[in-house]
Parts: C-alpha cells; sequence; structure tokens
C-alpha cells in the first residue's frame, strides 16, 4: 500500500501533470490546498508549490538526523525564521518570523 499523504510528509513529485517541470524534486508537504487532498510542498530550494496529488509519492519515513550542535544553538533575538514543525498548537506551520525573546531558560 502506498503511505498516506500527510502535513509534514516527505515527498518525491513523480507526475507531471502540475506544470513547472518538477519531476525528480524532493520536498515537504506544508498543508493541503483543496478538498481534494491536493498538497502544497515546499521543495528543497524553498520555493512552495502545489501539486496535483497524483503527481506526489510520500517518501518512507525515514529517522531525520538530528541537527549539528552549532545548528541547534543559532537561534537568537533578531534571528529570522520559519515555523517547521507542528507541536505548538495554532497551525503555525510555514509561517516566517523573526526571533523577539526568549521565553524561559
Amino acid at each position: 500500500g502506498s503511505t498516506a499523504l500527510k502535513i509534514g510528509s516527505k515527498v518525491e513529485i513523480i507526475g507531471s501533470k502540475t506544470p513547472g517541470g518538477h519531476l525528480g524534486k524532493k520536498g515537504e508537504i506544508t498543508r493541503f490546498i483543496d478538498a481534494s487532498n491536493n498538497p502544497e510542498v515546499k521543495l528543497e530550494g524553498g520555493h512552495l508549490v502545489s501539486f496535483y496529488k497524483d503527481d506526489v509519492k510520500a517518501l518512507l519515513d525515514v529517522p531525520a538526523s538530528p541537527l549539528p550542535v552549532q545548528e541547534s544553538l543559532a537561534l537568537k533575538v533578531g534571528s529570522k525564521v520559519e515555523i517547521v514543525g507542528s507541536l505548538t498548537p495554532g497551525g503555525h506551520t510555514g509561517k516566517k518570523g523573526e526571533v523577539t525573546r526568549f521565553v524561559d531558560a
């Protein structure tokens, strides 16, 4: 069976119904854009593209490798950030902003 598409799924573009020549590219589903569950995918270069779901195949979940330490310590006040996780309630995944302060130790 095929792996179900869901927000955060790593995917590969396997079809070419969607214009733009994205076949073979990889990315991550950021949201679904309509009732047909056609996904918007953030491609590995940062572009957000809406695809026909037939063009997208979920990749098998491989455990994410932990970030190098310097990467995880790089957040500081004024850092430009993008919300990439969904642990914080409110559906902010994909939004961009700037760190203004740290609220805990």
